[in-house]
């Protein structure tokens, strides 16, 4: 019995840096050639793939696509800003009436739940400036320049502000839903979306605050995943209310992007391919990187092959 016990701890670590060796990945081999470096716009580039590897990807150096930004999203200057959206109006039979504004602060700093932070905060009323639906007729707002309202460093928020009054039958207070919210910064390559009413990373943080919460003339308002309702509470009602949908602050001067993602040429399980195709719409110098990925539960190993080319007009 003693022999056994010498060598079983004798085995051990052999057994074991075999199964650390089997869980280490191999460093993926991959060679990448074009047949030339110049193309032109709308052309297919074909890329050459000669060597082994688990998963590839392709940032073709396009934005939205940049390696260089897989992990923080560019940031990039404003020019400009821009706010859009359009409204449906619904239930307002029996002559029953309500109000609605579009407002914007460049110095808000209060608590946006708090109605007493909302009346004591210097807004500019930009109602003006858009076009509102009449009763189930979606109406575009058209688009508002609203550069000429910044200052400098500071964030703006904006504000929907409906106001509903007192009817004596029963049935639903008037609703005002607003669809289509984009708020656009033109940044080096023209407007993008820096803002909207959504579930993604650009969602402005839009929320209801309702002046009579808690008390029976509360509305029926939420900010869902694509468009805000604000509604009043369903009549008989002997009172008005005023709901504001609140966004958080945006900053019109810097916008941080999203980080760039790759497109997938190869995964786990497929096999290794010859070549790649993508064509470019848009003329000008791209940095191109294949990342060639191997993998193991324990391990991974990335191997990068870069090409410049030029996509000419």
């Amino acid at each position: 019995m003693s022999r056994f016990k010498i060598l079983i701890p004798l085995l051990l670590p052999a057994a074991f840096a075999a199964c650390d060796r089997m869980m280490d990945a191999d460093i993926p081999v991959l060679e990448v050639s074009v047949p030339r470096s110049t193309f032109a716009a709308g052309e297919p580039v074909t890329f050459h793939f000669s060597g082994e590897a688990d998963i590839i990807s392709f940032w073709s150096g396009e934005t939205g696509h940049r390696y260089e930004y897989k992990d923080v999203g560019e940031v990039v200057e404003l020019s400009a800003v821009q706010l859009s959206f359009s409204t449906l109006v619904s239930n307002l039979s029996g002559g029953k009436k309500f109000d609605r504004r579009v407002l914007m602060s460049t110095d808000f700093d209060g608590d946006k739940a708090n109605p007493y932070d909302l009346l004591d905060a210097s807004w500019i009323d930009i109602t003006y400036r858009f076009q509102f639906a009449t009763e189930y007729s979606e109406t575009p707002s058209g688009t508002a320049d609203l550069t000429g309202y910044l200052k400098d460093s500071h964030p703006i928020t904006f504000a929907f502000v409906y106001k509903c009054y007192p009817f004596d039958f029963e049935g639903n207070s008037p609703t005002l839903q607003i669809k289509n919210l984009i708020i656009r910064g033109c940044g080096p390559g023209g407007y993008e979306p820096i803002g909207d009413v959504s579930t993604t990373w650009l969602s402005a943080g839009f929320d209801i605050t309702d002046f009579s919460a808690g008390t029976p003339y509360e509305g029926i308002s939420e900010v869902r995943p694509t468009h805000i309702v604000m509604a009043g509470a369903a009549g008989p009602v002997d009172k008005g209310n005023e709901i504001w949908a609140v966004s958080s602050p945006v900053n019109p001067f810097i916008f941080e992007r999203q980080p760039e993602v790759p497109e997938a040429v190869k995964a786990y399980s497929d096999e290794m391919p010859q070549e790649y195709v993508h064509t470019y719409d848009d003329p000008g110098e791209y940095t191109v990187v294949f990342t060639a990925k191997n993998a193991t539960a324990a391990d991974e190993e990335e191997t990068l092959c870069k090409i410049n080319i030029t996509i000419t007009e």
